[in-house]
């Protein structure tokens, strides 16, 4: 059996939908070293960050210019700093789609999903000394919007260095 059944006993749901800020931020895509900051060097552990959607959200609502402004100048800042490696939003899923696999067997379900407080709008991948360097990023950061979910978690393998 090969992926992505092999490790759920034949049953796993991927979801497959567009990815883009719908506001016009700009997405990270070079990989920069973060700068030492101290004398020993720190091993530094990789995040996701995942940002639960909203009716907002899933309506592929754009913040207000400078909100945009705001995220775009935090994700340069950080990117160049090595802390922020990847991160861009998701298309609400009216034009995704799931992959259920039962028994190995694929099957397609279209979007729109209506479970909204569970899907996923968008993500980060950060990396930080500690869990709480890490929550203090996600603290820190010029959300759009005032009600907003996050959900950080660890990353099952390091990153190749």
């Amino acid at each position: 059996m090969a992926w992505p059944t092999a490790d759920a006993e034949g049953d796993a749901v991927l979801e497959v939908r567009e990815t883009g800020c719908t506001g016009g931020c700009a997405g990270i895509d070079a990989p920069v070293h973060r700068p030492a900051p101290h004398l020993e060097p720190v091993r530094l552990e990789p995040y996701a960050v995942l940002i639960r959607s909203s009716d907002a959200l899933e309506a592929d609502l754009p913040p207000p210019p400078d909100v945009i402004a705001r995220m775009n100048a935090r994700n340069a800042r950080d990117a160049q700093a090595g802390v922020l490696l990847a991160g861009d939003g998701l298309k609400g899923t009216a034009k995704g789609a799931r992959v259920k696999f039962k028994g190995g067997r694929p099957s397609v379900v279209d979007g729109p999903f209506t479970e909204i407080k569970e899907l996923i709008a968008g993500f980060w991948l950060i990396q930080a000394a500690s869990r709480d360097e890490a929550i203090a990023w996600v603290k820190s950061y010029p959300f759009p919007w005032p009600d907003v979910t996050l959900e950080l978690r660890a990353l099952a393998c390091p990153l190749p260095h």
